[in-house]
């Protein structure tokens, strides 16, 4: 503990909370406050995150763990210039709200600014005796892009992070945690390996399921009979272009006898259906593709994936980091097809499971998903390595990992 301090005073950093930081979040909080009971723990993040979806499923349960602090809406244009603005919303964080600690759960943004800044000028920043803490996503470098400016860009940014100044650095990735084991990216921060977090829960019977489903206005009752009768491919997430949402469709689309039902968890962005519009796809028009439009909670989630036959993940440009995605599917030993570059084509061949291919390619796609509803061969994770992987995730190593 800190001399001439009765608690220990904890600052978690986090202007956005939306898509799955929120969860993430919750779950340090619990961590947290089931290793250090009497700590000040307070919650920096912007006003409008507290409106958020995430923010009320997630995070509005805990309040009464933690103090919330809110940050300065802090906008700035040109390149790089969220990241920037981050930092001068965590300068106000710590000068504002002195602390011991310093959580920063999500830092692929900002640590990469940090390490680049000489130790004078990021002082400007982040006042010494600070500790700091952060857990990194996408470590790309692990991966590399046989695109040169790409691969350069990479590069920097695993030079910039290995930098960073703070105290420990989560990394979820096994392939980025061994590199550093082995001396290949000599980090300057500690680095420990933390297993992705999952509550304890299991599929629920299709029936029962679709019927919640239709109940709580996910589905529309009509679509009952043929999620029933048809095989469901399941799109979970929100649809982007970087997750290859038009590939999907437009593959999906190309297999106009095929009996299934596409079920995509996520209203559609106006930049894929901009996309979809100039490649002539008029998925508007074909009645097989089901579109959840509502925000989709912890137990819907469960839901739609008891419903699933098929779990697709195409991303495109989003590669570099542990799809929880995939892990779900391996743990439920469910079918999937998924990209075969970085991260997703490594845990294919490494858990044995699931169809990895390139899924930029809409024919192959479209073929991929035809063979697999046909019954052609898509590897499963055995039950060992499906147990292995659902002890790993739900018991807890991810809460205990912080604030040490």
């Amino acid at each position: 503990m800190h001399e001439g301090i009765e608690k220990r005073r904890i600052n978690l950093f986090e202007p956005t909370v939306d898509g799955h930081r929120s969860r993430y979040l919750g779950e340090i909080i619990r961590g947290i406050r089931q290793r250090h009971p009497d700590c000040l723990m307070r919650l920096c993040i912007l006003e409008a995150q507290r409106s958020t979806s995430g923010y009320r499923e997630f995070l509005r349960p805990l309040e009464p763990m933690v103090e919330y602090c809110p940050l300065p809406d802090i906008r700035m244009r040109g390149r790089f210039a969220e990241e920037y603005s981050r930092l001068k919303m965590l300068r106000y964080c710590l000068t504002k709200f002195p602390c011991d600690d310093v959580v920063i759960p999500y830092g692929d943004g900002l640590l990469p600014l940090m390490g680049v800044f000489p130790q004078w000028l990021l002082r400007r920043f982040v006042p010494s005796g600070i500790r700091m803490e952060s857990m990194l996503f996408r470590p790309e470098w692990v991966y590399p892009s046989p695109r040169w400016k790409q691969w350069i860009y990479h590069r920097i940014r695993r030079w910039a992070i290995c930098r960073w100044p703070g105290n420990r650095l989560h990394l979820a990735d096994d392939n980025a945690f061994e590199r550093s084991v082995e001396g290949i990216d000599n980090y300057h921060a500690t680095v420990s390996k933390v297993p992705e977090v999952f509550d304890s829960w299991h599929l629920t019977q299709t029936a029962p399921a679709l019927q919640w489903l239709c109940d709580q206005e996910y589905l529309p009752w009509e679509s009952i009979a043929k999620l029933e009768k048809f095989p469901v491919i399941s799109a979970p997430g929100d649809p982007s272009l970087r997750k290859g949402t038009v590939e999907l469709i437009q593959a999906f689309l190309m297999n106009v006898g095929l009996d299934a039902q596409l079920v995509i968890w996520g209203g559609i962005p106006g930049a894929v259906d901009q996309e979809l519009k100039a490649r002539g796809v008029p998925w508007r028009e074909d009645k097989r593709i089901v579109i959840i439009e509502k925000y989709v909670t912890e137990e819907a989630f469960r839901k739609l994936f008891s419903i699933s036959d098929l779990v697709i993940l195409p991303y495109q440009s989003h590669l570099g980091g542990v799809s929880s995605l995939f892990l779900l599917s391996t743990i439920f030993r469910l079918k999937t097809i998924c990209d075969q570059r970085a991260w997703l084509g490594w845990a294919s061949k490494h858990y044995g499971h699931g169809r990895s291919i390139d899924c930029s390619n809409v024919e192959l796609l479209s073929r991929a998903l035809q063979e697999a509803l046909q019954g052609q061969s898509v590897p499963i994770a055995s039950k060992q390595v499906a147990m292995e992987l659902r002890r790993e995730t739900m018991e807890g190593g991810f809460r205990g990992s912080w604030c040490l």
